[in-house]
């Protein structure tokens, strides 16, 4: 990917400029910064995901395909679930 050139950078500052109000920049740069490195962290993730992935399905295949492939979740993707209480039941019915 080609990175942006000095024409870009400067064509962005003063876009930056017209629609952003001179009070709200410090704002507005932080939100941007913070946007920047969820992008960042969400790319390594798929990243290293990926990279575990292809290291178990060589491994898989390299071992005659006799092991189980593993499942890889995330430890902040895991969603525990309460178990729902059945509803009494009435005998005086």
């Amino acid at each position: 990917m080609p990175s942006p050139g000095f024409g870009e950078i400067v064509l962005v500052i003063i876009a930056v400029i017209i629609f952003v109000k001179p009070k709200d920049l410090p704002k507005f740069f932080k939100n941007s910064g913070n946007f920047y490195a969820e992008i960042q962290r969400g790319y390594s993730r798929i990243k290293h995901m990926t990279e575990n992935t292809l290291h178990d399905i060589s491994r898989t295949e390299n071992s005659g395909g006799n092991e189980e492939p593993k499942v890889i979740a995330a430890k902040e993707d895991t969603i525990t679930v309460p178990k729902r209480s059945e509803p009494a039941e009435d005998s005086e019915k």
